[in-house]
């Protein structure tokens, strides 16, 4: 199972490795008022069953959630660089990550807060949800068990520190835990909004609130 997990965690990453390549990388922020606006159009060949980022899996999914969102780091070409995060810090025995939020807004013009990514993973994890892709979660301490049903929310290692400090508590030293924050399933999302509209966000006929380098 673990060897199943390393293998689509890898081709997961080749993927935005090589939809991210498409995107020029000085435009990884919509808040620098000097960048200029720029059209992109990409053929995925297909549509993306949903906008929903925390249960997405399709190729076209990766390639939209990669031009539109921002996780904490993101990926230039080969390297890891800090995307929403400005920096983070991993204790000496290798299990907790505490990362720092640099100042961002999402489209509607509402600050990022590390909220919105506690909600997100939460959220991927939450078995009602049943994202196929929580198991890249399981690296963060109970996030096993809560997605299967075993323990409450509250145990999770996922905790807000304030407004612009997430820490974040593994189960065992990951030294690939870094990448797999450039994952979709990493992205944040806002409550608000999913609670407001439900699946009717997700499925194209309102507009997207993003906090990445384009919008849809």
């Amino acid at each position: 199972m673990k060897n199943i997990r390393k293998y689509l965690i890898l081709t997961l990453a080749a993927i935005i490795i090589s939809s991210s390549m498409l995107v020029a990388a000085d435009t990884g922020t919509n808040q620098n008022s000097s960048i200029k606006s720029y059209k992109v159009i990409n053929s995925t060949g297909f549509e993306p069953h949903t906008l929903d980022f925390q249960t997405s899996s399709s190729v076209a999914e990766v390639e939209v959630s990669s031009k539109v969102m921002e996780g904490l780091m993101r990926r230039n070409g080969q390297d890891i660089i800090p995307g929403i995060a400005s920096r983070y810090e991993v204790s000496k025995d290798g299990l907790t990550y505490t990362f720092y939020l640099r100042d961002a807004l999402w489209s509607d013009g509402k600050p990022v807060t590390a909220y919105d990514f506690a909600y997100a993973w939460k959220r991927a994890l939450d078995p009602k949800v049943a994202s196929e892709y929580a198991f890249l979660m399981y690296y963060i301490k109970n996030a096993e068990l809560f997605n299967n049903g075993k323990i409450a929310e509250s145990q999770l290692g996922i905790k807000v520190l304030n407004n612009k400090t997430l820490q974040v508590v593994l189960e065992n030293p990951t030294p690939y835990f870094i990448d797999l924050t450039t994952t979709m399933t990493y992205m944040p999302a806002i409550k608000d909004l999913i609670d407001k509209y439900k699946e009717k966000y997700f499925n194209g006929s309102m507009p997207l609130v993003v906090n990445g380098p384009f919008k849809l």
